[in-house]
């Protein structure tokens, strides 16, 4: 496990290697995990060939950003955060760490994000990152057809964000 950034006092950013995995389904909070949401999330992420990024509040495993990058230059951020700790700007915070990360040491030129359309405080993250909003497409998963929004932030927009987007 490699430290990305520590935020502030309780929010740190960790690159995850799969060797770091104590993570497993079901774990407790006494084990130092918020829940088994993310601890899947996290799995999936790897078995996916995704650089994984986990999210600790108060040394709490709370969230994971996982980055796909299929694409030579291009990777696609896949966001999730326990129900507990939602709404109180932990992925915002942490995704911009992370973005940076991705376009600085990375060498990534674009990121995405794709929320569900219906997902609107997951779609207020790139809003509020200065990302662009570039359309809807549909994609058919196990549960059925879902319509995702597709934002976009390339290198040279990354570094023109206003002041007010880069708290």
């Amino acid at each position: 496990m490699k430290l990305i950034s520590q935020v502030d006092e309780n929010l740190c950013v960790y690159q995850l290697y799969e060797c770091d995995l104590p993570v497993s389904p079901g774990s407790s909070k006494e084990n130092g995990n918020s829940d088994s949401y993310v601890s899947e999330a996290i799995r999936i992420g790897f078995a996916n060939k995704m650089i994984v990024f986990t999210i600790r509040w108060q040394k709490l495993l709370v969230g994971m950003i996982a980055l796909e990058s299929r694409v030579p230059g291009c990777g696609k951020l896949h966001l999730e955060m326990s129900p507990d700790y939602r709404g109180k700007g932990l992925m915002t915070r942490s995704c911009r760490v992370v973005i940076d990360h991705c376009l600085k040491e990375l060498g990534l030129d674009r990121i995405e994000i794709q929320p569900s359309i219906q997902n609107g405080k997951c779609r207020a993250v790139p809003e509020r990152l200065g990302f662009r909003y570039d359309g809807n497409h549909v994609v058919q998963t196990p549960r059925g057809k879902v319509t995702l929004a597709r934002y976009s932030l390339t290198r040279s927009e990354n570094g023109q964000r206003s002041p007010a987007n880069k708290q």
